[in-house]
């Protein structure tokens, strides 16, 4: 599974669907430097299909809480440990939570709770992320940041960038 963080555009949703990533993330909370607007996210999702919709509300409990009383549309929330518990229980199965104690990420995963943890490899910021219900492939689940995505596809994302311009 491929995650991408901190989509900002249409474009750039576009472009992480065509390349076939699982999910693409949306910052939605209160200080965070890459937050978009909701209005953002509701005009993106209508063109976007085939790759589930992340919204990222870290340790916002009130914007999240605010999000599930319009009920906009996604497929799952993030947010982290410290907030869970103000979470409300309906919603934890549709529920991606970070963390970075290893102690608090195996009490998750004993829920049942699908898990994202940092580590880093060559001075990039990764994120793995650990589902329980499939041991097998985590090591094959990564979280990347948009700019790291767009960056390593490179080639890919200007051949796009031309297709995209003559529709």
């Amino acid at each position: 599974m491929i995650k991408i963080n901190h989509i900002i555009n249409l474009h750039d949703a576009r472009f992480a669907a065509a390349e076939n990533v699982d999910f693409i993330s949306f910052a939605l909370a209160k200080g965070n430097l890459k937050k978009i607007a909701l209005t953002t996210y509701q005009d993106i999702i209508q063109w976007i299909s085939g790759t589930y919709l992340v919204v990222d509300f870290e340790n916002d409990i009130h914007s999240l809480l605010d999000f599930l009383d319009k009920q906009i549309p996604y497929d799952f929330l993030q947010t982290h440990d410290e907030i869970l518990n103000q979470i409300p229980i309906d919603c934890h199965e549709r529920l991606i939570v970070f963390t970075q104690n290893k102690n608090s990420a195996l009490e998750l995963l004993n829920k049942g709770l699908i898990v994202e943890s940092l580590w880093n490899i060559e001075h990039e910021k990764h994120f793995q992320i650990i589902n329980s219900k499939t041991p097998k492939q985590q090591n094959k689940n990564h979280s990347l940041d948009n700019s790291f995505f767009l960056e390593t596809y490179e080639l890919d994302y200007e051949l796009f960038n031309e297709w995209n311009q003559n529709f």
